[in-house]
């Protein structure tokens, strides 16, 4: 379904087409695939996740040709998470896509029975978001601990803005964690495989680890990866596990 459409400098007429999340992985699967470096696992993973959330899934077309796709999915109470962003083709202005972006989150929250959509891209795409009416809402960093048997042992780092950072309060924190279950993502850090927690709701998968990683994210006030929010209406604190969401996939 066509939710509205507008004109860009370079390609002309756009269209936004909104269809539901299982499309993106019943008709999209080969090209979703090739531009997150999915295997079938991983892809099956997170293909499970969003079909149980629900959403939407969103391209930006010119005549037929996609140009651009992201998703809307259903979170908790009045939230939707804005993830899958891919921008297919180079040539599609940063302005036009912000507008794109912009355009389907207020038809989205308006026809649906949410309040706020939020989002934690990589920092190259704070600019883009920023245009699309998006605010930050605060900033996070990335504990990182080494997974070796069923062992959690905090490294001395903290991950963020595409850098490592020595963790300045690492003798306050606790070294080990308690044991966790967890499951493979796409990620690699270091050399090394990245894992997050499971889901309440998630099966346990039956594999075992040698040697990998595992986030832990970190509200900081200051500096660090951005954490955007649209029309958030209320100043009540967010709760956002990013070791369960579309960052960890």
């Amino acid at each position: 379904m066509i939710i509205s459409s507008f004109r860009c400098k370079f390609f002309g007429l756009l269209t936004i087409e909104l269809n539901n999340i299982n499309y993106l992985f019943s008709y999209r699967k080969k090209e979703f695939s090739s531009i997150f470096n999915l295997n079938n696992f991983i892809f099956n993973v997170i293909a499970n996740f969003k079909k149980k959330r629900g959403g939407f899934f969103l391209e930006i077309k010119s005549e037929k040709k996609v140009l651009a796709m992201f998703s809307i999915t259903n979170v908790f109470d009045e939230f939707y998470e804005l993830g899958d962003l891919a921008k297919i083709n180079k040539k599609l202005p940063r302005l036009s896509l912000a507008k794109a972006i912009n355009l389907s989150c207020n038809y989205i929250i308006k026809k649906n029975n949410k309040t706020t959509i939020y989002t934690y891209p990589n920092h190259f795409a704070s600019k883009l978001f920023l245009a699309s009416g998006f605010e930050v809402f605060s900033f996070y960093r990335r504990n990182v601990y080494l997974y070796f048997f069923n062992q959690f042992f905090l490294l001395p780092i903290q991950v963020y803005l595409k850098k490592i950072h020595f963790y300045k309060n690492y003798f306050k924190q606790k070294f080990f964690l308690k044991k966790l279950y967890v499951t493979q993502t796409r990620l690699r850090f270091l050399g090394l495989k990245v894992f997050r927690k499971l889901r309440h709701n998630e099966k346990r998968h039956n594999f075992k680890v040698g040697l990998g990683l595992v986030y832990e994210f970190k509200k900081d006030k200051h500096q660090g990866d951005h954490f955007f929010v649209f029309n958030l209406k209320k100043n009540d604190d967010l709760y956002f596990g990013f070791e369960y969401s579309d960052n960890s996939l």
